[in-house]
């Protein structure tokens, strides 16, 4: 718990993980719902058709959910880029303490 309210301890990776999901789901209804609006014939938009609608929602699923793998896979190896900077330079000052020569 100290290490946790001091900020010794990452918790960014378990949340772009717990973000990674949400998202995720965010993802599928906002697509499968494009597409069901787009098949149910009953389009209120006349800016777009019901096959414009059925297309959009596919594209979202495929391609929104790539992007969102990337953003979380850059998220994390930024995090563990973070944290093994963090032991190199812990593992400096110990070596700096002890007055051992690099």
């Amino acid at each position: 718990m100290k290490s946790i309210i001091f900020l010794d301890a990452v918790l960014s990776t378990k949340i772009v993980t717990i973000a990674y999901w949400v998202l995720l789901l965010a993802n599928l209804f906002v697509g499968l719902g494009l597409i069901g609006m787009g098949s149910s014939g009953e389009n209120n938009n006349p800016n777009f058709s019901s096959d414009m609608m059925i297309f959009a929602g596919i594209c979202i699923l495929i391609l929104g959910s790539i992007f969102i793998r990337l953003w979380a896979e850059f998220m994390v190896v930024m995090f563990k880029i973070q944290q093994n900077t963090r032991r190199t330079a812990e593992l400096l000052n110990n070596l700096e303490k002890n007055n051992i020569p690099l």
